[in-house]
């Protein structure tokens, strides 16, 4: 806890008064895996306006995370972690489909909830895409 300087008792006592309390840690930083951070991604956060998702994504950061929006052409609304997991590409970048969010260095397509639709250089046989997700916040 911060210990905070007495009142003040005399006109232009600005100069005994200048002390600023040291950072709460734990109630400011809203990271991941801060406690504070971990306590408010328990609630609905707002990120963006409806009317900005358009046809194409959206860069935003919500509690230091940085992640994309985007509404695909069936309208459904989605919000993933920002950097493809391929190539790290941004998906602030991405292309935005009928199904998802294509990422547009090497292809991927990703579902609103974090689902890998395609997976374009992999054989037709193959269920990585299966085995493995992106990351997705539900938005409202």
């Amino acid at each position: 806890m911060a210990i905070r300087a007495p009142f003040l008792s005399t006109r232009y006592g600005g100069y005994y008064h200048r002390e600023v309390p040291k950072e709460d840690a734990e109630l400011t930083r809203v990271g991941p895996g801060t406690p504070c951070g971990e306590y408010m991604r328990r609630y609905w956060q707002p990120g963006t306006f409806s009317d900005d998702l358009k046809d194409l994504p959206v860069a935003v950061k919500i509690l230091g995370e940085e992640l994309v929006a985007f509404r695909d052409f069936s309208g459904r609304v989605g919000l993933v972690e920002s950097h493809c997991p391929h190539q790290g590409t941004s998906l602030e970048f991405g292309l935005v489909s009928e199904r998802g969010i294509r990422c547009c260095y090497n292809g991927w397509l990703f579902d609103v909830d974090g689902a890998i639709l395609e997976m374009p250089g992999e054989p037709e046989d193959s269920t990585y895409k299966d085995r493995l997700c992106h990351g997705a916040y539900p938005t409202h």
